[in-house]
Formats: C-alpha cells, structure tokens, sequence
C-alpha cells in the first residue's frame, strides 16, 4: 500500500466519512447516494482484512463520482479539500496521483461550483493552484501524425489560441471517437472520451502541442490516438495541469522514464535545448526491448554537451546496457543530481523513489514524480 500504514489508512477513512457528513443533502435521491457511500466506507472502515483495497477503491470513485454529480453545496474550500483527501487515497494504494484523477476531478467540478455559486469560486481554484483559463476547452486540430517506435504514434495539434505551459506538464485532451471497422466503442462507453497527456514538445515552440501516444492492453482512448487519429481530426484541448515541470533555475537534473513515460522528459529536454540552458540533463530510459524505445532519433540527436543518454534493456541482450535501472547503474552514470525526475509504470516510479531515499539519501523535495497507468 504505498509504505502507508494500516492505521493511517483507517484514518483516512474516517476523514472521509466527516467529510461526507458535512455536505447539505438537498433531496431524497442524494440523501440515498451519501448512504451508499458511507456504508462504503463503513465495509473498510471495520473489515480491514477483507478486501480492505477493493473497498477502499470502490469508496474512492464513489465518493468522487458524488462530488462531481451532486457536488457540495458549501463554498469551494470544501470542494478542494475533498479532492486533497481524494489524491492522499491515491498515493495511498498507487503510490501516486495519477495525472488524470486531480485534473478530471478539478475540470468537472469547476463548472459545478460556477452554476452553484453564481460566482468564480476563486476559493478553490486558489487553492489547487490553477486559473480560470486553464479549464477552457481550445479547440484543436491535428496537423501531423508519424510513428515513434513500439507502435506508438507521435499526435501534433496546432490549437485556436496559444497555451502555455511548463515543460513536463499535461494536457487534457477531449474529443469524440470515430466507429469503422476496425474500432468499435467497447462497454457501453460513450464516444466523447477525455485523458490526461503529458506534452513532448518544448515550450518555446509554439506551432504545435505534441502527444505522445502508445497503445496497451485496456487503454481504450490511448489506442484510439495510436490507431485511428489522422490529420485533421478535431480535439478539445484544456490546461496545462500538474506539479511535474522543469524549472530555469534547475541544474545537473537526472531523468529517470519507462516506457511513455518518456513523453515529459523528452520536452524537459528539448526546452533545455531550445533555450540553451547551461544545465546537465541526463536520461536514463528503460525499455524491454530495442523496439520499444520511442523517440529514439531523437533522444540521440539530443545528446551532446551538457545533455547526455543511457537506454537500457530489460529483455533483450545487445550491445548496450542491460538490466533495469538499479543502484549500481546510477552510481555508475549520475554524478552531482540536484534534481531526479520520475516517469513511468506506477512500480518503476516507486523503485526509483526508493533506490533515490535508501541508496543516495536523496530528500523527497528533490525528487519530482509522474506515475502513468
């Protein structure tokens, strides 16, 4: 459970029981919604032995699904907090806070509060630490699509207005899906999807956001991006969201990716470029196989003077590095990190966060981390 204690997760539990309490039921129907949820957490409150994970999951998107539905008729300091406890669950059971759940939650409960209150609910958006514009839909369009490697699919939009943002954060990115043949909407899903991406493309350049997007088993919307989008697709594009970006005044930064994870990493390092920043990036990318290494032209191109690369394999023998990204390979290629960036599966993220505090005794405070499912 992350390294979080039992008791801890009973306590959080209990805040979300109180929590629950507080909100001013306005009809029948929500009244009986509340009490499914608290019986929830009354099922993993008192049965922690028995599917205390399952409960505990089911209670969190129950609670959420009650905020963003029937919401909280309170100012917006209760809708943040809410939504504070709900990312503590996360990192609770994942370890992290998937980029989809804080940003999801704050699109869909930003309108609420606007009809609600009749008034910008600056409350809660001071507190999460966004603006208004950032939960406006730009539209979008796509302008290119090429493949990346690993059957992934490098997606290029160019938007109505421009969109800034940091290198290393995400987009949510919305648009309706397209049945034919080869692609049918599963189980029962409506065709208007919304996911978190991280952007790969540099800051300082303006004529496009890049996706990176790379289809696995039950990622519904990241296949359809893989497989199905092509030039000229629409999209509804809002943010930038998310605590993981690169800052000017970082030096010596050591980035540490997986898999897609490589997305923000990648324009972490294109903006170091693109700005000629004196700062030493260095990239150490796992992959399975050499197939799998997306952007691998790239990433080479990249190198050179104050940045560098490593790709290692896990399961495949080549002439390169082998194994995952252990201890002795960091002793071996990092030297004088001020700053660790963490992005991949949810268990390479948390091997590196515990390699980085057992091994170097890095502080968490050095340590920036995105988990993708």
């Amino acid at each position: 459970m992350g390294g979080i204690s039992l008791s801890t997760t009973i306590g959080f539990i209990s805040d979300f029981r109180s929590m629950c309490r507080r909100s001013r039921m306005s009809d029948e129907e929500t009244a009986k919604e509340l009490q499914a949820i608290d019986d929830l957490l009354h099922q993993a409150l008192f049965n922690p032995k028995e599917r205390l994970r399952e409960s505990a999951i089911s209670m969190l998107d129950a609670v959420c699904g009650y905020i963003i539905r029937k919401a909280f008729v309170g100012d917006g300091q209760i809708m943040a907090e809410v939504m504070d406890q709900g990312c503590v669950w996360r990192v609770a059971y994942y370890g992290e806070v998937p980029p989809v759940y804080g940003g999801r939650l704050v699109q869909e409960a930003y309108p609420f509060l606007l009809r609600q209150h009749r008034r910008e609910p600056a409350d809660f958006l001071n507190h999460c630490g966004i603006s208004r514009n950032m939960l406006r839909d730009i539209p979008a369009t796509v302008s290119e699509v090429f493949p990346i490697g690993a059957g992934s699919k490098c997606i290029r939009m160019q938007t109505a207005q421009q969109m800034p943002y940091a290198p290393g954060q995400f987009m949510m990115i919305r648009c309706e899906m397209k049945e034919d043949e080869e692609f049918k909407i599963r189980d029962g899903k409506k065709p208007v999807q919304q996911r978190a991406f991280s952007v790969s493309s540099s800051p300082l350049n303006t004529a496009y956001l890049e996706f990176t997007a790379k289809p696995t088993e039950n990622a519904f919307f990241s296949d359809y991006l893989a497989r199905k989008v092509s030039v000229g697709h629409p999209f509804f594009v809002s943010g930038p969201f998310g605590h993981f970006f690169y800052q000017d005044e970082m030096q010596d930064i050591v980035l540490l990716g997986a898999g897609s994870g490589i997305a923000p990493l990648l324009g972490i390092m294109r903006y170091i470029r693109d700005k000629r920043l004196q700062a030493k990036a260095h990239l150490i990318y796992s992959n399975k196989t050499e197939q799998d290494i997306l952007w691998r032209q790239e990433i080479e191109g990249l190198s050179g003077g104050n940045i560098s690369h490593l790709f290692t394999l896990t399961q495949q023998q080549w002439e390169g590095s082998k194994g995952r990204i252990d201890a002795e390979m960091m002793r071996k290629h990092v030297h004088d990190a001020t700053v660790f960036f963490l992005c991949g599966p949810m268990p390479f993220v948390q091997e590196m966060e515990r390699i980085l505090a057992a091994e170097f005794q890095v502080p968490k405070e050095r340590v920036k981390k995105e988990i993708y499912d």
